[in-house]
């Protein structure tokens, strides 16, 4: 019972989030191209990305958004490694910033028991 509905969980995850671009068939030859590009004249992933669209090279569908080979380069699903790509470890990684409640007013609930 608790396998089956395992099952039908993963599969209903599946569909409840767009899928990544990278991994449709469409982008296999912006990629081996942009590959070629980064590995022999050094080019950043911007530039790429920026030379594609400008000159046409391919559909705008078959080419990813920067971010998204930014972060797919983060997580290894490229056939590239962080220090082939010139820009990318200048780049900041996004910090998480926890925000502060602004309704600190009073004494806690637990103090108020400490008599």
């Amino acid at each position: 019972m608790a396998k089956r509905g395992q099952k039908a969980y993963a599969e209903n995850r599946k569909s409840s989030r767009k899928p990544c671009k990278i991994d449709h068939d469409d982008c296999e030859l912006f990629i081996q191209w942009m590959v070629e590009r980064v590995r022999q004249e050094r080019w950043s992933l911007d530039a790429c990305v920026g030379y594609a669209r400008r000159n046409k090279l391919f559909t705008p569908e078959q080419i990813p958004c920067t971010k998204t080979l930014y972060n797919m380069l983060w997580a290894n699903k490229l056939p590239l490694s962080l220090f082939e790509v010139p820009q990318v470890l200048k780049h900041k990684r996004r910090r998480k910033w926890v925000r502060k409640n602004k309704r600190m007013k009073g004494r806690s609930i637990f103090d108020l028991f400490e008599i």
